[in-house]
Formats: C-alpha cells, sequence, structure tokens
C-alpha cells in the first residue's frame, strides 16, 4: 500500500510540472503563435536532432560504462544509457541545469554503485564534456575564425538604455 501511495504522489508531481510547464509556454503566447512557430521550423534540422541526441546519450553512457568499470562496480550498457536519460531528463527540467549529476548518482547508488563512485564518475565525464567542448571550440576558431570575423560584423547589437 506504501508503494502504491508513493506512485501515485510521483504521477501526481509529473502531471503538476506537466501542467506548470504547459502553463508558463501558453503564457507568454497564445495557441495560435507556438502552431506558426513550430509550422515555419525546418523539420528536416527538428528530425537531424533525434539521433544525434541518441548519439550523446550512448556516447555518455558508454563513457559512464567505462569509468564504472574501471572503479570496479560494473554496471550493464543499458543502465548507463539508463543513467544518462536520467541526468538528461533532471538537467531539462531543472534550474540552471544542476538536477542532472544528482539524479544520475541517485540512480546509480539504487542500483549498488556507491555514491562516492557515482559522483566520480560524474565529474570525470563533466571533465570529459568540457574538455571536448573547448576541443572543438579551438578547432573551429582556427578553422572557420575568419567566418566568426564577418559575420560578427552585420550583427547588430541592442542599444542600452543606459548608453
Amino acid at each position: 500500500m506504501k508503494k502504491q501511495s508513493k506512485n501515485i504522489l510521483c504521477i501526481g508531481a509529473v502531471l503538476a510540472l506537466l501542467a506548470w510547464t504547459v502553463h508558463t509556454i501558453l503564457a507568454e503566447q497564445t495557441p495560435g503563435q507556438l502552431a506558426a512557430a513550430l509550422l515555419s521550423a525546418d523539420w528536416r534540422i527538428l528530425l537531424l536532432g533525434l539521433p544525434l541526441m541518441a548519439l550523446f546519450l550512448c556516447c555518455e553512457a558508454g563513457s559512464t560504462w567505462s569509468i564504472l568499470r574501471r572503479l570496479g562496480c560494473p554496471q550493464s550498457f543499458r543502465r548507463c544509457v539508463y543513467y544518462s536519460c536520467t541526468g538528461f531528463f533532471f538537467s531539462t527540467i531543472t534550474p540552471s541545469a544542476t538536477g542532472g549529476q544528482p539524479a544520475q548518482v541517485l540512480a546509480m547508488s539504487r542500483d549498488g554503485t556507491p555514491a562516492a563512485s557515482g559522483a566520480l564518475d560524474m565529474l570525470l565525464v563533466t571533465i570529459g564534456y568540457n574538455t571536448a567542448a573547448m576541443g572543438w571550440g579551438l578547432f573551429a576558431l582556427f578553422t572557420a575564425g575568419g567566418l566568426t570575423a564577418v559575420y560578427y560584423k552585420h550583427l547588430t547589437l541592442p542599444t542600452s538604455p543606459y548608453g
């Protein structure tokens, strides 16, 4: 009975968050404006995002799988994909994307991974992600820096009311 009431409470919380999200989105614009924005979007780009998001999740899961094995807390690749999806979801719904890593560590600890190993995994995955992002940024700077300068010249910045 206790588990059933906990499930009902969790479902209620998710539905409340969903209702709040829909209200927040529709508070600033009408459903017609939202529909017009969705219809004007390039669906090819949006559809390309789906496999790229899946690739991101699988790469993060691969990193977690490898790190946890080295730490002596092996988990299946499928569980690591679950951890990545958990982190992705909670990063999406929390302010400043701060909820993903703690949720991942909690999910790992529920599967028997020590919290210290889960936290170390998150630290190493974050370091790897930031290193890769910096590497790609530097690569873009050195290979397409001139393109950035051309676009910057044509950029119109909003004027500040303070001068």
